[in-house]
């Protein structure tokens, strides 16, 4: 937990200070709110970082989701922990408010980069596995979403809209879907009505 902060003396230490905003996106809207303060609450933990001002906004609703976002001004011990305090929370903005110059050794530049060249690679590496598994979960979903469509025309043929009410999928999603699998023979669709192809 964060005590009272001296700006002043921290400043002096070599802190910098800045301005931030995070913003959240989904829903419904006390779980954005919610996220948002938990948030927050995870970056006053920090032990490199010092949260000095949180300015909450309330969640608005856009597009069917809900939208948030707090203003923080921070103290960072060091550029790198600010940094990395961006690839970390990913705020929509940042601004230094001081100091205004910054003195950085050539060892502290090579340091810098380093991290930074660390935190880039993790962030691929994280980026190639969720889009690894993602690819992996919708190939599965495609082919629970086919055997699905498989058991209900085995008992009688059925139209768009009866298809999508037994599945939950919605018609136009559905429509292409269904299209591929009529390309792959698999299903037939005959005066508006799909049917299975018939093996032999």
């Amino acid at each position: 937990m964060q005590s009272q902060i001296n700006i002043k003396e921290k400043l002096s230490e070599g802190y910098i200070q800045a301005r931030v905003i995070i913003e959240v996106l989904g829903k419904p809207k006390d779980h954005v709110e919610e996220t948002i303060r938990g948030y927050v609450q995870k970056i006053k933990d920090e032990e490199a970082v010092y949260v000095v001002t949180e300015s909450f906004e309330e969640a608005i609703e856009k597009d069917k989701l809900w939208s948030t976002f707090v203003e923080l001004e921070i103290l960072a011990k060091t550029i790198q922990d600010l940094i990395g305090f961006c690839f970390d929370y990913m705020p929509a903005s940042l601004e230094i408010l001081q100091p205004v110059e910054f003195k950085l050794k050539d060892v502290e530049i090579s340091n810098f980069l380093n991290d930074l060249q660390l935190k880039l690679h993790d962030v691929d590496m994280k980026v190639k596995y969720l889009n690894t598994e993602n690819g992996f979960i919708k190939q599965n979903m495609a082919r629970i979403l086919q055997n699905t469509i498989a058991i209900l025309l085995s008992s009688s043929e059925r139209d768009l809209n009866n298809l999508a009410s037994l599945t939950g999928v919605d018609v136009k999603e559905l429509e292409t879907f269904l299209e591929q699998l009529e390309q792959k023979n698999i299903i037939i669709k005959k005066e508006g009505k799909y049917s299975l192809v018939e093996n032999g």
